[in-house]
Formats: C-alpha cells, structure tokens, sequence
C-alpha cells in the first residue's frame, strides 16, 4: 500500500533544481575589449606611448594592450570551442573584430612611434655633437697645449652651435643663448678688472703716497668687486631667466621643471664654488681698500717697513693696518683654496 511519509515532504519539483549560469568565455572576451576600450578613452593616444613616453603612460599604453589581446586570444578560444552556443557566439563575435581593430591601430603606432623616436636619437646625437664642439679647446699652436676659450670665443661657438642645433634642442639653445652671453660677458669683464689689479702687485704701501695714486688704486678694488658682485648676480638669477625663456618659447611646464632639474645639477656644485672664490676676493679687495683709506687718513703718519708693509706712528692705526693685511691674507688663502677645489672639480668632470 502506497503511503507517505509524514516527515518528508512531497518532491513537487520537475526535475533537478537549476544551476547558477555561469559566465561564458565569449563574454569575457568582450569584457576583456570593452575595458580596455575605456582605458584607451582615458589615454587617447595609447599606441604611439608604446614606444615613447613617461614611463607611467608607457606602462598604462601596455596594459591597454594586453587587455586588448587578452580579449582577442579568449574570443578565438570561444569560437573554436564552441562553435554552436549563440551565448558564447554572439559576443565572441563582436569581441573579435572590436580587439582585432584595436591591435592593428596600436600596431601602426607602435611602428609610428618607435619610427620618431629613432629619428630623436638621430637627432639628438647630431645636437650633442655641435654641443662637443662648442665646448671643445682652442686648438693648439705651434705644439702648446690646448688653450681654454676666451669669452668671445666661447659666445661666437654658443651663436655658431644654435644654427646647427634642430629640434627642441635648438629652440632650448635659442633660449640660453642670451642667458649664456651673459654671463659670459661678466666673466670678460672679471679678467679686464683682474688684469688691471695685477699692476698694482706687489702692493706696496710705500707706492701710494699721493692722493692721486691712492685714488686710482681704490678704483681698481672697486672695480673688481662691482665685476664680482655682477657675476654673483647673473648666476644667482639665472634659473628665473631660463624658466621664463622657456615658457615664452611655448615649452610644457612639465617638460621646463625636468629641464631645470638637470640645469640646477650640472651648475649647482661649479657655481657654489665660484661664488665662495669671488666671496673670497671681495674680501681681500675690501681690506686692501681699508688700507688705502689708513694710509690717505695717516699720510705724513707712517713709512716704509721690512717687508714692505707700512709702520705707523699710531699705535691704533698700526693695530688696524695688521687686522686688515691678516683680513687680506685670510682671505686670499681662502680663495686659493676653493680654486684648487674647482680645478679638482674641473678635472674630475672631464
């Protein structure tokens, strides 16, 4: 006899309960080109960044990219394995010829790009090349060594290198050129201010002992440290002049901070050192001038000594006169030594 459980329910389902769906493999791929599509959306030139760019947006062009191939691979997958299924047909389809478009266009960007970026490096070995040139020696006469450009010579070769230069390069040596002839210009007026000082070694006070000579001597001084402090000034203004030569030239703000980054670097350690050196020459320049000022306030008030240095009636006038030819002293020796630093540099950099 037929009976039923009374502590189990009735089976009332027709047939087996329905499995979850499960995603298809031709869905994926066009999952796959669909994301990669909105990535490209965001990074509209993603192919030619394949071969050039930062190096974020070279690694963000290469995701898009395997996504891309991703969804290419997976939907040749799902055709060959099931040719017969519409659900994994359909969007197989349609992923197929969207990834296959997309990796022909990243194709000719790639070989765009990377056909740009052979013709930079072509271009930028040409500009580095007259950049050698610029900043070779003098060439060398009647078997002496090589001598270091003036500058005349150097402002001449930098006029020379930028109708050689082409490209970016030439636009950056177009804007460095006046900040470069600048300072250049200073330093020809250093060496003319230098030169004249050298007439007045060895300093002798017993030289100085009319108003007039002591005059022209305390012109000299001033003069070179109006030509020091010149220098000081150009160098120290010089980053502000780059940047806004760049950006008058049209350059990308990111673009003139990596530039400024490499400017500062290479300068940065050479013009610490030339600073400190004029620094040093200031200050002996400054108490040579003090000690014309004693001998024209003490004339009549001292004479010629050993050495060549001056004795003073004056007790406190003597004391001066030392505090200021050690002062002088110091400071030359100072100089000295922050030459031979940047000699150092010099050679090192070579």
């Amino acid at each position: 006899m037929y009976s039923v459980d009374p502590y189990q329910p009735p089976n009332t389902s027709l047939g087996s309960e329905p499995k979850p769906r499960r995603p298809q493999i031709g869905g994926y791929s066009l999952l796959l080109v669909l994301f990669a599509l909105l990535l490209a959306g965001f990074h509209h030139d993603f192919s030619s960044s394949l071969e050039a760019g930062s190096a974020m947006r070279v690694a963000y062009a290469w995701l898009t990219l395997l996504l891309v191939f991703s969804g290419f691979v997976t939907g040749i997958v799902a055709v060959v394995k099931n040719p017969r299924s519409a659900r994994v047909m359909i969007p197989a389809c349609a992923a197929l010829p969207l990834s296959g478009t997309l990796l022909l266009v990243a194709g000719q960007g790639f070989m765009a790009g990377r056909a740009r970026a052979l013709a930079q490096r072509e271009e930028n070995a040409k500009n580095e090349q007259v950049m050698r040139d610029m900043m070779a020696p003098a060439p060398a006469k009647n078997g002496e060594a090589p001598q270091p450009l003036t500058p005349d010579e150097k402002i001449a070769r930098m006029e020379e290198a930028t109708k050689k230069m082409t490209g970016t390069q030439a636009d950056v040596a177009r804007v460095m050129k006046p900040i470069i002839a600048e300072i250049q210009e200073c330093l020809k007026a250093e060496e003319q201010a230098s030169r004249e000082l050298k007439d007045l070694v060895p300093f002798v006070p017993a030289k100085f002992q009319t108003p007039g000579s002591i005059q022209n001597a305390r012109t000299l001084f001033q003069r070179g440290n109006a030509t020091v402090q010149r220098w000081i000034q150009v160098q120290r203004a010089a980053d502000g002049k780059v940047t806004d030569g760049l950006k008058k030239a049209g350059f990308a703000d990111a673009d003139i901070q990596r530039f400024l980054v490499n400017w500062q670097r290479s300068r940065e350690k050479p013009v610490a050192l030339g600073i400190q050196a004029r620094e040093g020459a200031m200050r002996s320049n400054t108490a040579m001038l003090g000690i014309l000022d004693l001998l024209e306030q003490e004339r009549g008030e001292w004479r010629g000594g050993p050495g060549g240095h001056a004795v003073f009636n004056r007790h406190t006038a003597q004391v001066k006169y030392d505090e200021l030819v050690t002062e002088h002293s110091r400071a030359n020796a100072e100089t000295a030594r922050v030459a031979e630093e940047y000699e150092m540099l010099k050679a090192g950099r070579r």
